[in-house]
């Protein structure tokens, strides 16, 4: 039974998955959309590394949003400009780039998930077919997850135009590294049914060497 992961599918009473193992009189194998689960991972990552927030969009967020029209798109810094981060994702990288540069060239649904392909390949100091091209910093709020992932790209990589503090940059910084070199691919492949078991594994598995 595959469903997206809204209580009115998932609801313990009177979700429709619920009414529908009552109606056949049977359990039935659930299988919730693995995007939408992995929307979790995305935001437990952003709690963590940029903590909890009550409002209802991200100042941070909302600041660089404001700051677009700016900043300099010529002049951006990706994983090679900082050295940590240059070391971080050396094991990845190649293998990475590779991965997202055949996705690139498929058609996909919505312009926000190629946008998300793109800017990991820049990030990673690849250059696209087509040259670097940055969109401007779209609608933003805490439910927007895909938002949040977007804009810790362009906000990391503007950085030195933008003012962020120690923990921010320190923040944005590690979640770059994460999606880039662990999410991202797990959120490219995650529409791939027959490879699901492994792909859930080896992404638990970085999580918990990461």
């Amino acid at each position: 039974m595959c469903f997206d992961t809204t209580s009115s599918k998932t609801g313990r009473h009177k979700g429709a998955c619920v009414l529908l193992e009552e109606q056949y009189g049977r359990e039935h194998l659930h299988l919730g959309c693995r995007h939408h689960v992995l929307e979790l991972v995305a935001g437990a990552a952003f709690s963590e590394a940029m903590g909890t927030s009550s409002a209802p969009d991200v100042l941070l967020f909302k600041l660089f949003k404001s700051s677009w029209q700016v900043i300099d798109k010529t002049t951006y810094e990706d994983s090679s400009t900082d050295d940590y981060t240059a070391k971080a994702v050396a094991e990845f990288k190649d293998e990475m780039v590779q991965m997202l540069e055949m996705a690139v060239k498929v058609k996909q649904p919505r312009d926000d998930y190629r946008e998300l392909l793109e800017l990991t390949i820049i990030f990673l100091g690849a250059v696209l077919p087509q040259g670097i091209h940055f969109a401007a910093p779209g609608a933003m709020h805490q439910a927007r997850w895909m938002a949040k992932v977007i804009y810790t790209f362009k906000v990391w990589m503007f950085r030195a135009q933008f003012n962020l503090t120690s923990r921010e940059h320190k923040g944005l910084r590690e979640l770059c590294i994460f999606f880039s070199c662990i999410y991202v691919e797990a959120w490219t492949t995650a529409s791939i049914a027959s490879k699901a078991p492994r792909n859930d594994l080896k992404l638990l598995k970085q999580c918990q060497m990461y």
